[in-house]
């Protein structure tokens, strides 16, 4: 008010931003000022009221619209004669939609509206609302110490009450559901932690499925750049976002995650602040490291140790290398620190939700003794999208099938099909010939040659299935399978009670791996490793039209849609689009099957856009913070030209700036927003890799 600076932690997005405090603007002090009110991070048309009514601003006069990023206020007017209003026109909070400003100390009015303030200050103000949740379990306990499904229901009775929220927003007809998801020890009842922790996760559900997009991430604005982050290489792309290797301000290597926002979940979102910090402070060897979280408008990052052993899909190769004779035993070793690094999570009210090959990492380079640690937990339900469970086809447990819904036991599921795909060599291998099916992958190869749905049959398969543990070779790890793998999630073991098996008490080597599993494994990694450095170097050296034109003639030449196709095809087809000779046998190396007669194009093609729309997406956000040299959020004539004078895009003709100024500027104001930017250049798919964009530029 009357000019201070606003702070970030100020505004809460629903969806966009929301102001959590009274906002009082003098006309006076903005004319005077209008740099101090708000900090830079999106650009916002905005009407700011004063005086307010009951914490609440005049109706009328409370609405936000925001757009993109700038730095600054810009015309700053009255509005009405008595001059205690201002309009914002371009201001500096954060990017969303439509909302308005609120006082969430005010008692609400009545209304749909005063409903949603409620609920986003009850979450706003964790502390105080886990203060009264802690007091409403005690009540509920009475003289007791844990809780039963019987005592949560009574629970909720008195939460409804203490909280002033409408029975059904605890969703009391799922009761039994929540009890599960939070009985992460699996005895049948809720330490006081676990109970707090089940009705945050309810409110946080309520107010999504009732209202929409909650997004409470008090999350630093910044890029990899501003905190001191220089750009190395790329390792990597999921369905969620990027990976790459960076170094610091002192050399030392850092690994930056890039998570999209378009594929947020808004309810665990809001935890992600919370799930960070805890990170920070987790005290376990098999769990890696997040130093860092923040954000920008189109993604969040997480800074993380780097782990570049490689994960288990690669592991055996280096570990044949240095004359590691792979063993049960050496499985076993493996296994024990994964499990262990499930129990620490789950010991922290945290579900995993994706375990699988790629998520167990080597730490160190000693293959006889590898050091394992689990990546990317508790954010694959966080991204996976509204309505979607998160976790791997083929990993994820029936329960979740089912219902979409994660329980702690899952996570047990999932670990025992890892281990039962390594002790086996059934790895699912779905983007080279020879295709590997994986344990749950049975008949997906027919459905892949038939062009149907191969998810669908994974799922179908999961709850139908009983995959054979005999090729394990071993009752007593057979045994372990069995319990880790049930279909009913109630007679599944917990993670703790796998680590007490008397496999894992064993101290000898056990039985030598046979060679065909070691070898498909060993052929795996290689695999693995070939398809990667395609990836890296076809994402380096083409744009995003080039490698959807790509994909395009690989269809178009695929007449029985089998999803492969003759090895002289695809050179044809590469040398059409100006594959020099040494790049056309890369990419055949890394598709081709052991017979050299076949190239399967379909997984790898999927993997290549993904990766490549992830990779430009973030690199349009840096180029147009590049391109906007005045800070003022959006871009006008003279900076859209150094698009074509600075190489920073592929353009067909000299005079296509022209042409692409008109396309951008959709709303005809002469200047071009990041949305307008960003929807004609990836639309375009025109953006220089990076080859071209160091002979390009001066």
């Amino acid at each position: 008010a009357d000019g201070q600076r606003v702070k970030p932690q100020m505004f809460v997005s629903r969806p966009g931003p929301r102001l959590m405090s009274p906002v009082t603007l003098s006309t006076s002090a903005v004319a005077e000022s209008p740099k101090s009110v708000c900090t830079p991070s999106a650009r916002v048309v905005a009407t700011f009221a004063t005086p307010t009514a009951g914490g609440y601003p005049v109706a009328g006069s409370q609405r936000f619209v925001l757009g993109s990023a700038g730095p600054r206020l810009a015309n700053v007017q009255p509005v009405g004669a008595s001059g205690v209003a201002t309009r914002v026109v371009r201001s500096v909070v954060r990017p969303g939609a439509v909302t308005k400003v609120a006082n969430p100390g005010a008692a609400p009015p009545g209304g749909e509206a005063s409903e949603v303030e409620h609920l986003d200050k009850l979450l706003f103000e964790s502390e105080e609302t886990q203060a009264r949740l802690v007091v409403c379990f005690k009540q509920a306990l009475a003289s007791a110490t844990r809780m039963k499904p019987a005592q949560l229901r009574v629970m909720a009775k008195l939460v409804t009450e203490a909280l002033q929220v409408p029975p059904d927003a605890l969703a009391p007809e799922n009761m039994d559901m929540y009890f599960g998801r939070f009985d992460f020890d699996g005895n049948g009842e809720l330490s006081e932690r676990e109970a707090v922790k089940l009705f945050q996760r309810c409110l946080r559900e309520d107010r999504v499925s009732r209202f929409g997009s909650y997004f409470h991430v008090d999350v630093p604005w910044r890029s990899p750049k501003q905190v001191g982050l220089s750009f190395v290489r790329e390792l990597g792309a999921g369905g969620q976002g990027a990976v790459k290797l960076y170094q610091d301000e002192h050399g030392s290597s850092k690994v930056v995650k890039f998570y999209r926002k378009a594929d947020a979940n808004a309810g665990s979102l809001s935890e992600l602040r919370d799930e960070v910090a805890l990170m920070r402070t987790m005290d376990s060897p098999h769990i890696a490291r997040t130093f860092d979280v923040f954000q920008d408008a189109t993604f969040y990052y997480l800074v993380n140790e780097p782990y570049l052993g490689g994960d288990l899909t690669q592991i055996v190769k280096p570990a044949v290398d240095q004359g590691v004779q792979i063993t049960q035993g050496w499985w076993r070793n493996i296994f024990v620190q994964a499990l262990s690094g499930i129990a620490f999570l789950h010991s922290h009210f945290i579900m995993h939700c994706d375990i699988k090959e790629n998520n167990i990492v080597v730490a160190n380079a000693d293959y006889k003794r590898p050091h394992i640690v689990l990546i990317d937990f508790g954010l694959a339900t966080t991204f996976a999208g509204e309505g979607i469970s998160g976790g791997t086809p083929g990993y994820t447990p029936p329960e979740t099938v089912e219902t979409n819904v994660w329980f702690p036991k899952g996570d047990t599921f999932s670990m025992g099909v890892v281990m039962l795909q390594l002790l086996t060599g059934r790895v699912p291998q779905l983007s080279k010939p020879p295709l590997i099916e994986g344990v749950f992958h049975t008949g997906v190869l027919d459905v892949l040659q038939a062009g149907g749905d191969w998810q669908e049959k994974v799922r179908s398969n999961i709850l139908t299935l009983e995959p054979s543990l005999r090729q394990v070779k071993n009752p007593v790890i057979e045994d372990l399978l069995r319990h880790m793998l049930q279909k009913n999630r109630k007679t599944r073991w917990k993670v703790v009670q796998c680590l007490e098996h008397k496999w894992f008490q064993e101290q000898d080597e056990g039985l030598v791996i046979d060679p065909e599993v070691v070898n498909s494994l060993h052929g795996l990694a290689i695999q693995t490793a070939a398809q990667e450095a395609v990836l890296e170097r076809m994402v380096e050296r083409m744009n995003l039209a080039e490698c959807r034109s790509l994909n395009e003639a690989f269809i178009a030449a695929d007449k029985d849609s089998s999803g492969t196709l003759d090895a002289s095809e695809v050179l044809t087809m590469l040398t059409t689009l100006g594959f020099p000779p040494e790049e056309q046998q890369t990419v055949l190396t890394a598709l081709m099957d052991s017979s050299n007669s076949a190239v399967s194009y379909k997984i790898f093609m999927e993997k290549l856009l993904s990766f490549k729309l992830t990779h430009d997406t973030q690199h349009i956000r840096e180029l147009f913070d590049e391109l906007d040299q005045d800070r003022s959020g959006c871009l006008d004539k003279s900076e859209l030209h150094k698009l074509v004078t600075g190489g920073l895009m592929d353009f067909e003709t000299p005079d296509q700036d022209q042409q692409i100024m008109a396309e951008m500027d959709s709303d005809h104001n002469g200047v071009v927003s990041y949305e307008e930017f960003e929807r004609v250049v990836m639309g375009r798919g025109q953006v220089a890799p990076a080859s071209r964009r160091a002979r390009k530029r001066p």
